[in-house]
Formats: C-alpha cells, structure tokens, sequence
C-alpha cells in the first residue's frame, strides 16, 4: 500500500492524496500519530479505488486544519463484502503557524435541535457543552414552537447546564406555535442584557455578542429582518467596545454559506443590506444554522475572511444532517448530528465539530485561523 500527499501550503490539510492499495475495494483516512488513528477523532477522506488498479484520489479543501496531536495519517483499506482490511500508517511533516495560548473564551453552540416530545438526542447534544463558559442556540430549538416543547427544552437546560449562561436567537420553527412563546422562553432563560428592535445585545469577557431575532410569525424557509433592525444592528456594530462581535442568527447569510443541493440559495430577506453592513466592521464571528448541511461537507462550512478578520460558520445541527450533491462517497458516520465549539484566544480562533452520538471530534469540522 503506497500513499502520496500534496498539501496546497505549507500548514493546513488541503490537498491531493492519492492512495494506491491494489486488491482492495475503497480506504478511509485518519489523522493519526506512532501508535496509530486518534480514536477521538472522525476519518477525514474516504476514497473508492479504482478495481483494476487499486488507485483512488481525493481532494481536500475547505480550509480544514490538523490536529495538533497528528504527526502520521492511517489509511484503512477495505475489500467490501468481506472481513479482510489493512491498516498503515504514514508520516507527514507540517509546520505550525499557532502557538494556542489561554483561551479568552470558550463557547459551546448547539443549532436545529428541533426538540417535540422526546429529548433524547437534545440531552445528548447538550452533554456536549457542559464545560463550555456560555453557550449559543442559534434557533429551532423546538419543531412546532409550543408551549409543551419550550418547557420540555427548559427542563432539558435547567437538568443538563444549569449554571452557564445562554444565548439564543429563534428560528422558522420555534414561531409555528402561538405567539409569543420563543419571547417567553427567551424572557424566562436567556442571559441577554438589553433588546431593541427584535436585536438582542450581552457582554461576554469584553466581547460583543449580538443576537439577530429575525421574523416574528411563521415562515417556511425565508426569514424577514427589517430595515429598523439593520439600523440598530449597525449601531451595535460601531458602538462596542469589544475587539470580537459575536453574532447569533438562525439564517446564513448567501455569500459565506456552503452549497445546498449544488446551488447557493437566500434564507434571509435583506440578505446583500446585512452584508454589507458586516463587511464595514473587523472581527466579526457570524453564526448560523437553518441548512442541516453536514461539517463534512467536500467544500466546508467555516469561512475565513482574512481582508477583514471576519469568520462565517454554518453550524449544521444536532439531527441528522445533510451532505448535499457535491459530497460524493462518504463515510455513514459523516452525517450524524453535530455541536460546535468555539475557542478564541488572542491571536487565533479554533472552530472544533463534535458528533452528538458518538462524541467523537468530527476531522473535517476542525478549523484554525490566526488573526491580526
């Protein structure tokens, strides 16, 4: 078995690797060190090879980072139908561009949680952030916005995290019940110290964070924000105080969010106003859900604006998500629901996916950006 690597720089792991494992139906990479794959992290490639020849190739993009702890990659190759696999490890030498420090922050995000009356998987992905110092909700956290399943989510938070502080914004479905129960429930839970115009504002360790309510009554797709929102917005925007601006949206916007089904499609009204205000101001962390789009996405779900310092991240969600037509052969466990955790430390910003079932760090969810 024979494995060939052109990273496309000199730090992360973009790039061709081409696997040559004659006899052997298709291989999975892992990033590994000497005594083989890190078990706490997800495979990042999965490569059908070709019957004849043994030879497969696949692309990396994204702007995904390695694991600090990777020093070798394991390739896994199968024969299908049978038990018969091999296991080998390959060295790699990569240079480190991020010496991490004490983190400023450390925020756990959980999206389209879409919580009825069972809570089973909100409680395991909630389990996910119990160590985080404040977590965001970035909406839908309940399917048909009811009194019953805001309750229920409470009594989940109140059982689970009781003592971090939460930040959330709603979503389409947390507005399909009568009106007013996401204001209740944000009113009742959430850690916001001011509102104005449906936009919600907090200060975090000095940083900004800002939560955008758009909509206030159902939609099935499209969510509405105002002009009188992107104007309050703006002024948050020029008014903080703090070096980051965190803000909580449920749509993404369509410049920075990965490809659904091969298109690029517009969940938010005044979409072009909202990004234009945002690329008027530097380090700022957009956050968002509302696609169910999968971290292992081929193209990635994490943006880095480096003219600005700006990042853009779409969160997937804590169901099963979704890989869309651009993904091609995957591994099952790519699709599981995931949670995000955000690191920011004086000089970089770390984005780490987790799998909700198997908490395992998710490989092509792993991001790391220095910043200026």
């Amino acid at each position: 078995m024979d494995l060939n690597v052109r990273f496309n720089d000199d730090y992360g792991a973009d790039g061709v690797y081409t696997v040559h494992a004659p006899g052997f139906q298709s291989v999975r990479l892992y990033w590994a060190d000497e005594q083989g794959a890190l078990p706490e992290w997800t495979s990042f490639g999965y490569i059908p090879l070709d019957m004849v020849t043994g030879v497969g190739e696949f692309v990396f993009s994204g702007g995904r980072a390695i694991p600090m702890e990777a020093t070798h990659i394991c390739v896994w190759a199968d024969k299908g139908s049978t038990e018969e696999y091999c296991e080998q490890l390959f060295p790699f030498e990569r240079k480190r561009r991020h010496v991490l420090k004490q983190p400023l922050a450390r925020f756990g995000i959980l999206t389209d949680l879409h919580l009825t009356r069972k809570a089973m998987a909100v409680r395991r992905g909630l389990q996910n952030v119990t160590d985080e110092e404040a977590n965001f909700l970035l909406g839908d956290m309940t399917n048909d916005g009811s009194e019953e399943e805001f309750r229920l989510f409470e009594g989940c938070l109140d059982e689970i995290i009781p003592n971090i502080p939460v930040y959330s914004v709603n979503g389409n479905h947390d507005l399909m019940g009568r009106a007013g129960q996401y204001e209740d429930f944000q009113k009742r839970r959430t850690a916001w110290r001011t509102e104005e115009q449906n936009i919600c504002y907090a200060s975090f360790r000095g940083m900004d964070i800002i939560g955008i309510n758009a909509a206030k009554v159902w939609t099935h797709d499209i969510m509405g924000i105002t002009k009188e929102q992107l104007s309050y917005l703006d002024l948050l925007l020029n008014q903080g105080r703090g070096r980051w601006k965190i803000i909580l949206c449920h749509t993404p916007l369509s410049r920075n969010m990965p490809v659904r089904n091969g298109h690029l499609s517009t969940y938010l009204s005044r979409d072009a106003q909202l990004q234009t205000i945002i690329d008027a101001y530097d380090h700022v962390i957009f956050l968002s859900g509302h696609t169910h789009l999968s971290p292992n996405l081929n193209s990635g779900v994490a943006y880095f604006d480096a003219e600005r310092c700006n990042f853009y991240i779409n969160c997937g969600s804590i169901r099963p998500t979704e890989l869309g037509k651009e993904a091609g052969a995957f591994s099952a466990e790519w699709k599981e629901g995931n949670t995000v955790e955000l690191v920011i430390m004086e000089d970089v910003v770390e984005i780490r996916m987790r799998t909700v079932h198997s908490k395992k760090w998710i490989s092509r969810g792993y991001y790391m950006d220095c910043i200026q």
